[in-house]
C-alpha cells in the first residue's frame, strides 16, 4: 500500500514538472523532431569523434563538433586535415554523411508519415464500421430505390447516335444527366427510411 502511494505520489510530481514546463516546449510536429534528430546524433557523435582521437583528444572538442556538424549536415568544412585522423573517425563522418544525407532524410519522412497515416486511417476504418452497422438497412433501402428510378427512366433513343460525333456529344450529354440524378439521389434526406 505505501509502495503504491509513493509512485503515485511520484507520477503526480512528473506531471507537475511537465505541465510546468509545457508552454516553454516547441510543439510536438515533424519539423522539432528532424531537428532534434540532428542535434542529438551530434552532440552523440561528436563526444564519440573527440574521444577515439589518437593520441587522445589530438582534435579538440569544438574541431570535433565542427567536423561532425558539417558531415551530418553535407555542408563539406573541415577545420582539421582529415590525415591527421583515425580510420574509426573517417568512418564516423562517412556514417553521418549518410545519416544527414537526403536520401535517407527522405526515406525516414516517408517511413515515419506512412506509419502516421496507416495508423490513423485504422481508426478511422475501424469508427467507419462501428458507425456504419445502424446505417446498413437504410443503404440497401437507398440502392433498392436508385434502381427502380433506373427503370423508370426513359430509354436511350439509338437513332440520336446515327453520326460517330454527334453520337459522343449526346452519350455525354447523357452520362451527365444520369450522373446528376445520381448524385442527387444520394445526397437527399435518408432519414425517412
Amino acid at each position: 500500500m505505501f509502495a503504491k502511494l509513493q509512485a503515485l505520489k511520484r507520477r503526480t510530481q512528473k506531471n507537475a514538472f511537465v505541465k510546468e514546463i509545457a508552454p516553454y516546449l516547441p510543439p510536438l510536429n515533424f519539423i522539432t523532431i528532424h531537428y532534434a534528430y540532428i542535434i542529438i546524433t551530434c552532440l552523440i557523435a561528436s563526444v564519440i569523434f573527440h574521444l577515439s582521437s589518437n593520441p587522445a583528444k589530438t582534435i579538440t572538442y569544438p574541431d570535433s563538433l565542427f567536423l561532425v556538424v558539417s558531415a551530418m549536415t553535407e555542408a563539406g568544412l573541415n577545420t582539421v586535415n582529415l590525415s591527421q585522423m583515425t580510420s574509426f573517425q573517417q568512418v564516423i563522418l562517412w556514417i553521418l554523411i549518410i545519416m544527414g544525407g537526403s536520401i535517407f532524410v527522405s526515406i525516414s519522412t516517408l517511413w515515419t508519415r506512412k506509419g502516421y497515416f496507416k495508423s490513423h486511417f485504422i481508426k478511422v476504418a475501424k469508427e467507419h464500421r462501428g458507425r456504419r452497422g445502424s446505417k446498413v438497412v437504410r443503404d440497401v433501402v437507398a440502392d433498392r430505390e436508385l434502381d427502380a428510378q433506373r427503370k423508370i427512366d426513359e430509354p436511350i433513343d439509338k437513332s440520336e447516335f446515327e453520326s460517330r460525333h454527334s453520337g459522343m456529344s449526346l452519350l455525354c450529354n447523357y452520362l451527365q444527366v444520369k450522373t446528376t440524378k445520381t448524385v442527387a439521389f444520394y445526397t437527399k434526406d435518408l432519414s425517412d427510411y
